[in-house]
């Protein structure tokens, strides 16, 4: 072992061990970060402009500071890109991270210079703690590939503005830019298409030993290095080892795995605009560690209690076990109470671990009973699994109220099957046989003959596909709403 891998090696353990150490005291470590934005918070111009004085503890914050989402916080965001200053946080932000291509669908998250430092150390720790637990420094020797949004930067009034990924180009360790590709111009090129293949010319020759990004870039980048290479990505790159991915790997797993020709770690992080959130801790624990040590105050209200006019608003001390939570940050950044929108759930608690279920807004609730995303799909995934037969492309449920007197109420699950199951009446009672062991305010309303049996809708080749390229919008499994539902069957009447 030479001696510059002995102290990576070292350094790796020791600050893997430190965040492991401060998630178990994850209470302490929440304090400090929730005084220290207390501190700032009363100069903001939001705070004045809200009424928010005299905070002293956590008690007093969650009394005095509302829970928002992006909309509450538009009005800011423009004032910042008018060039105002302290309006969310001390100063001006140094960029704006945008969600979307399109700027009327896009959301503008700030990002201080207190606050870069949360990205630079979620992926530094990500790395540490892969590299501690996995003995692998092999993925560290050659190329770092990262497949990202396009890097260029606009600046208004002296705010650098953005994707979150072009953002983070800027950051890069002088020590690491020499190890990474693509190259600043070929990261530029607006056209996603376009991109990927010029990422692809660029690296087909280099020793690429880690691939990081989001999962459809990764994807499109593995396709087009088999087109050049004529092999397996894993033959291409014989010394690559490591993918690292933001994201639920999901249906990707098993394409990832095909397209690679062989064994890699795969590494999860669940990064976002508003801040680098979890990671995976370990290559073989799926699970993500909260990162309770990162500029980020985290609150969670238990997802049954969205719907009330007084969310419950919880600390990192009083979650529990496998239940679901809306998760809500406060950021040095000036994100104040601010509703992410993701749904997560603790899979541990010492440390803290988490996974992501699903988003606030998928869920169904005609009566109360609040079934989520993530019981929808278990629901699907057991009908599957009794039915070996079948296979779907996609689906999305939606409750069903009856206009007649009698209310006749059930969930429409829209199934697009590329192959049906041989006993649909079967299939429909695995649907709803696990939602029932899941979520006991559904099973009750079912023993009440207040919801009927789900119905099944059997979707046309092709349905979800053409609803998908005509919206343009992320497509949601799961809506209270009927809107998707109505417009997927405008779509599957017209095929």
């Amino acid at each position: 072992m030479s001696f510059v891998e002995f102290c990576v090696k070292n350094l790796a353990n020791f600050l893997s061990e430190s965040q492991i150490n401060n998630s178990r005291r994850a209470e302490d470590v929440q304090h400090d970060i929730l005084t220290r934005l207390i501190n700032v918070g009363g100069s903001t111009t939001y705070w004045k402009e809200k009424g928010i004085k005299d905070v002293r503890s956590y008690l007093d914050f969650k009394q005095q500071v509302p829970l928002i989402t992006y909309e509450d916080l538009v009005p800011y965001i423009d004032r910042i890109k008018q060039g105002e200053a302290n309006v969310l946080w001390l100063g001006k932000p140094n960029f704006l991270a945008k969600t979307t291509i399109s700027p009327e669908n896009s959301k503008y998250i700030p990002i201080s210079k207190d606050f870069v430092e949360n990205f630079e150390f979620g992926v530094k720790q990500t790395v540490f703690h892969y590299l501690k637990n996995s003995g692998n420094k092999n993925f560290y020797t050659g190329k770092m590939l990262g497949l990202t949004e396009c890097a260029h930067l606009d600046e208004v009034n002296g705010i650098l503005i953005g994707f979150l990924s072009g953002i983070a180009n800027k950051f890069i360790p002088w020590y690491l830019r020499s190890k990474t590709l693509p190259s600043a111009k070929t990261n530029c090129i607006e056209d996603e298409s376009e991109r990927i293949s010029t990422v692809a010319q660029e690296s087909i020759d280099q020793n690429v030993t880690l691939v990081a990004g989001s999962l459809p870039f990764i994807q499109s980048y593995f396709e087009k290095i088999m087109e050049l290479a004529g092999k397996k990505v894993g033959e291409a790159f014989t010394n690559l080892s490591t993918v690292m991915y933001n994201g639920n790997l999901g249906k990707y797993e098993d394409k990832f795995t095909e397209s690679l020709g062989r064994k890699v770690d795969f590494i999860q992080t669940y990064i976002v605009p508003e801040g680098f959130i979890a990671a995976q801790y370990s290559h073989d624990d799926k699970d993500l560690l909260l990162m309770v040590d990162n500029d980020i105050f985290y609150e969670f209200i238990p997802v049954k209690s969205l719907e009330e006019e007084k969310p419950t608003r919880l600390q990192i001390n009083e979650v529990k076990l496998n239940e679901e939570y809306a998760l809500v940050v406060s950021t040095t950044s000036g994100l104040w109470g601010y509703m992410l929108g993701d749904v997560i759930k603790f899979t541990a608690l010492n440390p803290y671990k988490i996974i992501v279920t699903g988003h606030t807004n998928e869920f169904i609730s005609a009566f109360g009973e609040h079934v989520t995303i993530s019981e929808i799909e278990e629901a699907m995934d057991f009908a599957l699994k009794k039915n070996p037969e079948t296979e779907i492309v996609d689906f999305t449920v939606a409750p069903r109220l009856d206009d007649s007197p009698s209310k006749f109420a059930y969930y429409e699950w829209f199934i697009e099957f590329s192959s049906r199951p041989n006993d649909i009446e079967g299939f429909i009672s695995n649907l709803n046989s696990k939602l029932c062991a899941q979520n006991h305010l559904y099973k009750d309303l079912i023993a009440g003959n207040v919801l009927h049996l789900p119905h099944v809708v059997e979707m046309k080749s092709g349905c979800f596909e053409v609803y998908k390229k005509d919206t343009q919008k992320k497509f949601q499994r799961v809506s209270n709403m009927r809107t998707i539902a109505e417009d997927i069957l405008v779509i599957n009447t017209s095929l």
